[in-house]
């Protein structure tokens, strides 16, 4: 077991020490954001499988071997995605894999619905990275995580871009988490809903224009750019009317914009691996699982 601390400030490394797991401790002396910690800690690894599990997150005790078994079991898959449930109402579903949407906006399947009875596994477009285990071999293929992102989508910019090179994924139902969703605390001002904070705001907004430089091909931003227009201007009304945070959002998407000149050697690099054909891209965009036979 791998354990970044991101500089934190509390008790965390002195419970990590005395725990009788005893972790290896990666110390960083600042937030160098998810994505740098989570590299530093796949650097480390060495095995072939590798899990990735959230500081806001608990797991049941069989997560790590329902996930190990799914891995042994689909070979074919390269990434399996937990059962995310929310911690304040452990009944309710944050996420069984995610879909991103032709406005370009990632969403959790089943998102608030009740867990029901029988939940079957089931191939899934992306998955989140508060709870998941990759393949090795992925990672060497495709590269790590971004951490231009530093904090949020940066989990989806990674399985977007493994899908764009061939890989699969799975919802694994019986690999369960609950998640205190954005639980880290930003010593940022608050926002009516924790997601809301100024810095969250104007991260999200400005990595949305991120996925969509660093791996769109060219053809699917010129069919799907009324759609992203009409999700941008989403997320502006409810700045605007709702969330209060109407300059964060508007400072991402300007910072998020104009950078795609400045982004070409990571599009460079995302478009030499990409190997799915563009009708099979839309094709999971629309409809972003499926059973799995």
């Amino acid at each position: 077991m791998i354990v970044a601390d991101n500089g934190s400030q509390d008790d965390s490394l002195r419970i990590l020490e005395q725990h009788p797991i005893r972790p290896k401790l990666i110390r960083l002396d600042q937030n160098f954001g998810f994505a740098q910690a989570v590299n530093l800690g796949i650097e480390q690894g060495r095995g072939e499988l590798v899990a990735l599990f959230n500081n806001d997150a608990i797991a049941e005790p069989a997560w790590l071997e329902q996930l190990s078994e799914a891995a042994a079991n689909f070979p074919e898959m390269d990434f399996f995605a937990s059962l995310i449930l929310q911690s304040e109402s452990r009944e309710k579903i944050e996420s069984a894999g995610v879909g991103y949407s032709w406005q370009a906006r990632p969403y959790p399947f089943l998102e608030n619905e009740t867990v029901p009875a029988l939940l079957k596994p089931a191939e899934v477009f992306l998955a989140s990275g508060a709870g998941v285990m990759i393949r090795k071999k992925l990672l060497d293929r495709i590269g790590k995580f971004d951490p231009d992102y530093f904090a949020y989508l940066e989990d989806i910019d990674f399985f977007l871009r493994a899908r764009l090179a061939g890989a699969k994924g799975m919802l694994v139902p019986g690999a369960v988490i609950y998640h205190f969703s954005a639980g880290t605390d930003l010593s940022d001002q608050p926002g009516g809903k924790r997601m809301e904070s100024g810095k969250r705001v104007y991260w999200i907004s400005r990595n949305r224009w991120y996925l969509i430089g660093d791996n769109w091909p060219l053809p699917i931003i010129a069919l799907l750019w009324p759609w992203v227009c009409w999700g941008w201007l989403r997320g502006f009304g409810y700045h605007l009317f709702y969330s209060g945070r109407i300059l964060q959002f508007l400072a991402g998407t300007v910072t998020g914009f104009f950078s795609f000149p400045l982004r070409g050697k990571k599009r460079k690099a995302v478009k030499k691996i990409r190997t799915i054909k563009l009708g099979e891209l839309l094709s999971w965009m629309k409809k972003g699982r499926r059973e799995i036979q």
